[in-house]
């Protein structure tokens, strides 16, 4: 489906071109003819990109928790949030709308799993005649993280439906508290006007 913006643009291109054509001699109407036909063409190949980047679920997004980074860059970009007043950072995850993380996959899905465990299923009433179960287990160990290096890559991950809704690549030349500032910075910035505009963005 063709989003209003690409509708207006393209009767503006026709009625252009056609206003064009009635004006120009019979030996050019030709090109004009073409040119017609083309026009149409590169404005949906133009357009298409700004209909399908909009995403509903980033403006829905009003307070993030941080996931450790490498570098600690998390601090940097949630200090240029605070201070930019771009969105609220919260420090309990209970209280977060989309977690904030510089990998996704298999270890991104255990960590948002022990954040936000699943409900238990009800308990079943237990017959008093059965003899009660005794579990020999020990209590359960918490393993150790095994976060991968970063290679530039951030991502805002919605918290329900565990879809990234926002997405950027700025790899830090090197591990200074000052290239990792100009990185964060530059992440809060392309935010801030994904936000506002309600793009995905994959920034560079």
């Amino acid at each position: 489906m063709k989003c209003d913006r690409f509708r207006q643009f393209q009767k503006i291109a026709e009625v252009c071109l056609l206003d064009e054509k009635q004006a120009l001699p019979k030996s050019e109407q030709r090109y004009s003819i073409g040119m017609r036909r083309i026009l149409p063409l590169c404005c949906a190949a133009m357009m298409a990109a700004a209909c399908l980047a909009a995403t509903p679920e980033l403006k829905q997004v009003k307070k993030v928790y941080f996931l450790q980074m490498t570098g600690g860059i998390d601090q940097y970009l949630a200090q240029h949030l605070i201070t930019d007043n771009t969105i609220e950072v919260v420090t309990d995850p209970a209280l977060a709308d989309a977690i904030f993380s510089d990998r996704i996959g298999e270890t991104l899905e255990q960590k948002l799993t022990e954040l936000y465990p699943p409900s238990p299923p009800p308990a079943k009433e237990e017959d008093e005649d059965e003899p009660k179960k005794v579990s020999i287990a020990s209590g359960a160990t918490r393993g150790q993280s095994t976060w991968g290096r970063g290679r530039g890559n951030i991502y805002l991950i919605d918290r329900k439906s565990r879809a990234v809704v926002w997405s950027a690549f700025n790899k830090p030349k090197n591990s200074t508290a000052k290239e990792l500032d100009r990185v964060a910075a530059k992440f809060a910035s392309r935010l801030r006007a994904d936000l506002k505009s309600g793009t995905l963005a994959v920034t560079r």
